[in-house]
């Protein structure tokens, strides 16, 4: 018998919070409900949902030529998972910031397939690969902490969208300070916990909370997305 279901004979209530995305409201009444819990949560379930997306999209030829080697089945799922949800959005002319960009498959997937304005990525070392045909870009290398990131958000005119897709520790914090002080949405993945929270699944959660508490504006909801390939999949979401 599948863990979800007996989830769902057992704990029908946490059942229906798994269904509805609510699994940072999930309190476990027993040891038994924790185990199982922990079963399901680290479970490999990988749906080809974004995989599948991404292929289908026109300009996947394009970017596979661009990053090569670079790029990742992993990374795809969580630049795809935060894409689908920018598409719901009125987008048009916007700002996207790229914070802790990486290898910028998400500034990517944007630049060629949304509405927006421009896409700037931004972390503290930019990868060797050649960006230069690509239209609506443009990659910092800077510190997320210093200064100058603050100047290049305030050069930029418009509604600005700061997306940060699996931020290290402080550095979700300093995208939550940057999003309060200058963001109109903010999409955040966030991936490995401070030193004061245990480095499981139920530490994550923790996380997660304290990270919301952060938040100084705007509506905030959290979603939990399975089909990204990676346990850290918390999405926290503000709209102002």
């Amino acid at each position: 018998m599948k863990v979800l279901q007996i989830l769902k004979e057992r704990y029908p209530d946490t059942y229906e919070k798994i269904i509805k995305g609510e699994v940072d409201k999930i309190k476990p009444k027993d040891e038994i409900e924790k185990m199982l819990l922990e079963i399901f949560f680290s479970n490999d379930r990988r749906s080809s949902k974004y995989i599948d997306e991404f292929f289908r999209l026109k300009c996947a030829k394009d970017i596979v030529e661009i990053l090569g080697k670079n790029l990742s089945a992993k990374e795809i799922t969580e630049a795809m998972s935060i894409r689908d949800r920018l598409r719901k959005l009125d987008i048009k002319d916007a700002i996207v910031f790229d914070f802790c960009a990486g290898k910028a498959i998400f500034s990517l997937l944007v630049a060629f397939t949304l509405p927006v304005r421009k896409v700037i990525a931004i972390d503290i070392k930019k990868p060797n690969i050649d960006f230069s045909g690509v239209r609506k870009f443009e990659y910092y290398e800077v510190n997320l902490f210093d200064k100058e990131v603050e100047e290049i958000i305030e050069k930029e005119e418009g509604r600005k969208i700061f997306v940060g897709i699996h931020c290290c520790k402080n550095l979700s914090i300093r995208v939550i300070e940057l999003f309060n002080k200058y963001g109109d949405y903010l999409f955040l993945m966030p991936c490995c916990v401070l030193r004061t929270f245990k480095n499981d699944f139920w530490g994550y959660i923790d996380w997660v909370k304290f990270l919301v508490s952060k938040v100084k504006k705007g509506k905030v909801k959290v979603e939990w997305d399975w089909d990204v390939w990676s346990e850290r999949n918390a999405i926290i979401q503000v709209m102002t």
